[in-house]
């Protein structure tokens, strides 16, 4: 890497203190209530930069993937980023699915918020591909789950659920973690539009990004499931070059 291109990765740095960042105010969850799909994510914890998560989660045949947040300094920008990779549930990421997404702000948000964009870089065995396509980043992949429409909360409850103990060190191979059970609050709000029919969110304050799991019914596609299975403090890119470096070397 050209020494005047040096990349300052400020993803494990940048984490300071303990889960969860400070409560926004937090919006009416009570039955009945008509709100919007963002509200049901209201006052948990933002992301924040070191922070990476992996998750269980898909319309029927599940798959793995990892989140991880940081930040990219160079000489010529500062720019916050989430890197994405997949894989089978229990078993360890596919090297050559990750995916770097550039946002266009300085700043995380919820687990459902829809990115803007300034470009994508993926890996492809030794080769990097730059993406200036601006196509927004939505973490829970399926456009199908956000919803543009308010919803009624029907019910609100305290469940207990499944969560991972501890957080653990970043890893490219497997990463069992014991799951102990915690409480959370079951959020579940009904749409009546065609598409998306039901969202469920177990919200626990104690968790990054304060979701333990996620269930939606969608027309025609059946259930969709999520559950939080690793998650820690320690993330690290997995592609060192920086943008301004990938879009020197498609130029040159």
């Amino acid at each position: 890497m050209d020494r005047q291109d040096f990349v300052a990765l400020l993803a494990g740095v940048a984490v300071a203190g303990a889960f969860p960042l400070p409560a926004r105010a937090s919006a009416d969850l009570r039955e009945g209530a008509t709100l919007s799909q963002a509200d049901l994510f209201d006052a948990l914890p933002d992301a924040r930069p070191g922070l990476w998560l992996r998750y269980i989660m898909g319309f029927g045949v599940q798959y793995q993937k990892q989140i991880g947040f940081g930040v990219e300094q160079t000489p010529l920008a500062t720019r916050y980023f989430i890197e994405t990779q997949v894989g089978m549930p229990g078993g360890s990421c596919n090297p050559n699915s990750v995916k770097k997404a550039y946002l266009k702000t300085r700043s995380f948000g919820s687990l459902i918020e829809v990115y803007g964009i300034e470009a994508y870089v993926a890996r492809n065995n030794n080769m990097l591909l730059y993406d200036q396509d601006s196509t927004p980043l939505l973490l829970l992949d399926s456009r199908h789950l956000y919803a543009d429409s308010d919803c009624t909360l029907a019910a609100v409850g305290s469940e207990l659920v499944d969560v991972p103990g501890h957080p653990v060190k970043q890893s490219e191979g497997s990463i069992s973690v014991a799951k102990d059970a915690s409480a959370a609050t079951r959020c579940a709000a009904r749409f009546s539009t065609s598409g998306l029919r039901e969202f469920k969110v177990w919200r626990a304050d104690s968790l990054p990004l304060g979701v333990a799991k996620i269930e939606a019914r969608v027309d025609g596609m059946g259930t969709f499931a999520l559950a939080l299975d690793s998650y820690g403090t320690d993330f690290r890119s997995n592609i060192a070059e920086s943008l301004d470096a990938v879009r020197a070397e498609q130029t040159s």
